[in-house]
């Protein structure tokens, strides 16, 4: 016998279909967001420069040498000189530092392109420009980056 008094659980058919139109527009308009790596690199980016220029001004206060940072459209070199007994003498030469990890303190893949600068920190962490007088930089390589000229301080 059938109870006539019992009723089925469960979803209908046509709600189950709303759902996933529903589903289907919210992920084709968030989809490309989660997908698009520009954004990412970017800032990936942006974050290695900052984190060269507060080296290179360590580098600088700490071997008592100039790190000269050199910043053309697709990247960036950090410089040193060829020996210390140069350290006085302007500018840094074109003996690249080396990074951390061993190679060459570089970078040259920028997703972005770079308006160039020569930043100079000298033997007391200054900023100095390519005409080697202390000064702010603001918006360094057009990346929102401001380097404080008499302390050096980078800042985003």
């Amino acid at each position: 016998m059938c109870n006539s008094g019992s009723r089925h659980k469960g979803f209908t058919l046509v709600e189950l279909v709303v759902v996933i139109a529903i589903l289907g527009i919210v992920s084709a308009v968030i989809a490309p967001h989660f997908f698009d790596q520009n954004s990412y690199q970017e800032r990936a980016f942006k974050d290695e420069f900052v984190a060269a220029l507060r080296y290179a001004q360590k580098r600088a206060v700490a071997s008592q040498c100039d790190i000269r940072v050199e910043v053309v459209s697709f990247g960036f070199v950090l410089y040193r000189h060829a020996n210390l007994g140069s350290c006085g003498s302007v500018p840094a030469t074109a003996t690249v530092v080396t990074a951390p990890t061993g190679g060459p303190f570089r970078n040259d893949d920028s997703p972005v392109s770079l308006t160039p600068v020569t930043i100079v920190f000298d033997a007391l962490g200054r900023a100095r420009n390519g005409s080697y007088s202390v000064s702010d930089v603001a918006n360094a390589a057009g990346l929102g980056v401001t380097i404080i000229g008499e302390t050096g301080c980078v800042t985003q």
